[in-house]
């Protein structure tokens, strides 16, 4: 049962980076996203095979980042975000609330 959860929580881990990429991309971040599909690319690679997701990323929304930032921008963002953990990304790509207010 635990490599189920452990599976289960790659899944989401990994689901869950590259909808919050595409929510950044739409409300024009696109820095974020960019670094945010990093994250959930390196996160892809290092679960188990057998614990990756099923689903493919999304091939457009990288596309379409790169057409916003460029390509050398759009690369430096995903490389930086394949180096960061999940909860670094999310705290480079995403405004604390003190900055929000």
């Amino acid at each position: 049962m635990e490599a189920v959860a452990v599976a289960g929580q790659s899944v989401l881990l990994v689901s869950a980076l590259e909808a919050l990429a595409a929510v950044l991309a739409a409300q024009g971040r696109p820095q974020g996203a960019a670094m945010l599909l990093g994250t959930a690319h390196t996160a892809r690679e290092l679960a188990a095979p057998h614990m990756r997701p099923v689903q493919s990323p999304d091939e457009e929304l990288p596309r379409s980042l790169a057409q916003v930032l460029g390509t050398a921008a759009y690369a430096t963002a995903y490389s930086e975000g394949e180096r960061l953990s999940p909860a670094q990304a999310l705290q480079a790509a995403l405004p604390s609330q003190r900055d929000s207010s």
